[in-house]
């Protein structure tokens, strides 16, 4: 279980970095930054919240 809560983690940091980078280009509006950003951080937490169902398999 311990790397459930590592993918957990990762996710939060993501989210955490995403908001700080979303509130620095609010200071300097470029919408299509924006959306790129989302949809890449999208992606990566849809990639950690996969790995989750792995690692519970793996882990005994």
């Amino acid at each position: 279980m311990c790397s459930f809560s590592k993918t957990n983690q990762q996710i939060m940091q993501n989210d955490l970095l995403v908001s700080l980078q979303v509130d620095n280009l609010n200071k300097h509006v470029d919408l299509q930054k924006k959306i790129d950003l989302v949809i890449t951080s999208a992606l990566l937490r849809v990639n950690l919240l996969m790995e989750i169902p792995k690692q519970m398999h793996l882990d005994p």
